[in-house]
């Protein structure tokens, strides 16, 4: 008869996202998996397959969570400039958790993954596909409203976001600033006048 699990797996996955985020793939260890996660190697491959597969069930599950609570800020703003500004806010409060490791597990992933395969590229990709398509549609609502000109680029606005965001992410690793981020977010909204 095998023996029960004796973890909680969504926890354990939170675990490997965090260490993944701080050290990266390539510096992630197995050991390191295991200690952070605190199961055994054989409840690693048993649940969770090989360190590669691991680490994308863990971007997917970051990827999942941000678009979550992104969803949730969108939905209830109650104007186009107050949306924007939370959204910019959350960045910036997850870029600086000091329960995670600085900056966005996709920008970090991103920016230090030389060697990512083409399945670690899409999942990035299409994240920030999704990111500019619900911010696209974001901004398009409150267009519709006239909180914007009629003659914005509505999309164009959206990949600005997305870069800036993906900017103080990088900034966020590099200094963790909260202030030099809220300077930089306080400045982006000003394209919405």
């Amino acid at each position: 008869m095998a023996r029960p699990k004796e973890f909680e797996r969504k926890e354990a996955l939170t675990q490997a996202m965090k260490i993944f985020w701080l050290k990266g793939y390539e510096a992630t260890s197995l050991p390191d998996l295991i200690a952070a996660m605190a199961i055994s190697r054989s409840s690693l491959y048993d649940t969770f397959g090989d360190k590669r597969q691991l680490f994308c069930e863990a971007i997917e599950y970051y990827g999942t969570m941000v678009r979550q609570r992104r969803s949730e800020i969108l939905t209830s703003a109650p104007s186009l400039r107050e949306g924007i500004a939370c959204f910019l806010q959350e960045i910036i409060d997850i870029a600086v958790h000091e329960d995670y490791p600085g900056g966005c597990f996709f920008t970090n992933t991103a920016t230090a993954l030389v060697t990512a395969d083409q399945e670690i590229r899409e999942i990035i990709r299409g994240s920030t596909e999704k990111m500019e398509d619900e911010l696209a549609a974001f901004i398009a609502q409150w267009q519709e409203r006239g909180e914007l000109a009629a003659g914005r680029d509505v999309r164009s606005l959206a990949r600005f976001f997305v870069a800036l965001a993906t900017g103080m992410n990088v900034d966020a690793r590099r200094r963790c600033n909260r202030g030099v981020l809220e300077d930089m977010a306080r400045e982006a909204l000003t394209v919405l006048n």
